[in-house]
């Protein structure tokens, strides 16, 4: 057998689940002699990616710490970890006191997820192939004469590769780009110490966004003693949802059955089917569950009364939150099969439903709470038109008919990664969109196949040469920010990887390059 390289460009948490399932496929099929994975990321550390990297231990996760695992098959992995292993993590954060049910600093996740490509490295060695993590950042990809790929790094680096794995992750903005190097202004809040540190404590900051990352900044800046005024600059104004005290839960309705059966039949899945599953789902609860009132469900009351109802309501299960987090089970078999004018339609309202299903804590709740009662924070509903900077940073405001300018010392970006791919912060993506390697979604990242994960060229060819993971398959899945679901992408996408490079027994190789094909 020929040597195979395999070269995973990204060092996040979705490229540990996708390694971790390839060396299982190679274990499990006993074809891993001469497999060489390259593992190459900007980061200091491979594993954590931008989104668990060491920073602030305000950053916390908004998922209990006995549920997440980037393994499918060891729900918990995490937690177990840490009770085994308090000698590698207690010196770094030692105020922490372990229980299921806490949201943990996202550094310590990302502690455990550059422990995790350890043990990976290790375990490839046990199989006698390699693991090789690479800290670079790769700029450009091409093909040569052999129909390989390759893949090249800013520290000139090449990586012929028989397979490539673009799992880029979260990335900054380029929105507004024309304010880049101007003082007092940050595309991204992460780091979240640098941003602290960077920002005088008397200035006034002005945040783009008021969800998770930047709920993140306003608590990041309070707790390193900002004293200035901060204001969130939101198009719909909405806070997150405070999360309640209920479990995981196995929907009855809204099933990975239902759907396929309605693909079956139907041939698409459309929002008024997903709505009345929804509904039904919720009425097993017991409770009178009327007709979506829009109006009411796309807005929120004052945010101090919004936080007051939320808190007291997080301290009891709450049933339509764990009916919507189970949906993390089907969204990526709804959104393929969805007409693209209900996917528009949708779209118009997705900062509501993020707003209802990216909860966080009760303990920031309280915090953002707290803020917004001394006045040192505040929110503005509306339409962001320009951000400019002559001297301060201006921000135009739109809401309605009517129209504001604010003035600012510091501008902090916190809208996560963008959707539009063509504002997404990355040469590597820039350059595969400027060669036609990929192209543009119309509904978010870059085209993909939904049923191998292969890039989409701009001819429409799918190249199998090249898999895509993450924030990138937004367009394709709807909902790729998610660690369950990208767990479960890297498994699948792992072994169409090892089949396509015939590292699977033939039987199982065979009927998968079928599927492919078909």
């Amino acid at each position: 057998m020929s040597a195979s390289v395999i070269t995973v460009i990204g060092g996040g948490a979705s490229s540990v689940s996708f390694i971790y399932a390839i060396l299982n496929g190679l274990g499990r099929y006993g074809c891993h002699s001469n497999v060489s994975i390259f593992l190459v990321d900007k980061q200091s550390q491979c594993g954590r990616g931008l989104a668990y990297s060491e920073d602030c231990s305000t950053n916390i996760l908004n998922t209990r710490a006995e549920i997440i695992s980037p393994f499918p098959d060891q729900s918990g992995h995490f937690y177990n970890w840490l009770l085994a292993n308090r000698e590698v993590w207690e010196d770094d954060f030692p105020d922490i006191e372990l229980c299921p049910q806490a949201f943990l600093p996202r550094p310590l996740f990302g502690l455990y997820l550059a422990h995790m490509i350890q043990f990976l490295v290790k375990k490839a060695v046990g199989l006698g192939c390699q693991l090789i993590p690479v800290h670079d950042e790769v700029v450009s990809m091409s093909f040569s004469h052999d129909g390989r790929v390759v893949v090249l790094t800013k520290g000139n680096l090449s990586f012929p590769s028989d397979h490539v794995v673009l799992s880029c992750g979260n990335a900054r903005s380029l929105e507004y780009r024309h304010l880049a190097g101007a003082e007092g202004f940050f595309s991204s809040p992460y780091p979240i110490k640098r941003t602290c540190r960077l920002i005088q404590k008397q200035a006034s900051v002005a945040i783009v966004g008021s969800r998770l990352s930047a709920i993140d900044a306003v608590i990041g800046l309070t707790a390193n003693g900002h004293e200035g005024s901060i204001t969130l600059h939101s198009r719909t104004g909405a806070l997150p949802s405070v999360r309640g005290t209920q479990g995981r839960y196995k929907p009855t309705i809204l099933t990975p059955e239902t759907v396929r059966s309605c693909i079956s039949r139907a041939g698409v899945v459309r929002l008024e089917d997903v709505l009345r599953w929804t509904t039904q789902e919720l009425a097993l609860e017991g409770k009178p569950v009327g007709m979506a009132d829009w109006p009411t469900m796309c807005s929120q009351r004052p945010a101090v009364e919004f936080l007051e109802a939320e808190i007291d309501a997080a301290h009891h299960p709450r049933f339509w939150q764990s009916v919507l987090y189970s949906t993390n089970a089907v969204l990526d078999l709804i959104w393929p099969a969805m007409p693209d004018e209900d996917k528009k339609i949708f779209l118009g309202y997705s900062s509501w439903w993020m707003a209802y299903r990216v909860s966080i804590p009760i303990e920031n709740a309280l915090k953002i709470k707290s803020l917004l009662e001394s006045g040192q924070l505040s929110i503005i509903k509306g339409e962001l038109e320009v951000i400019e900077c002559n001297g301060r940073f201006i921000l135009e405001v739109v809401n309605q008919s009517d129209r504001s300018y604010r003035d600012y010392d510091s501008v902090v970006v916190a809208t996560g990664t963008p959707r539009d791919v063509s504002k997404f912060d990355n040469p590597l993506v820039q350059n595969i969109l400027q060669q036609g390697i990929g192209c543009v979604d119309p509904f978010g990242g870059v085209k993909v196949s939904t049923e191998s994960g292969g890039l989409i060229n701009h001819l429409g060819h799918v190249d199998d040469r090249i898999t895509v993971l993450g924030e990138l398959t937004s367009g394709a899945f709807f909902f790729t920010s998610a660690l369950e679901i990208n767990a479960r992408h890297s498994t699948i996408r792992a072994e169409y990887v090892l089949a396509r490079l015939a590292l699977t027994s033939d039987a199982y190789s065979n009927g998968l390059k079928a599927r492919l094909l078909a």
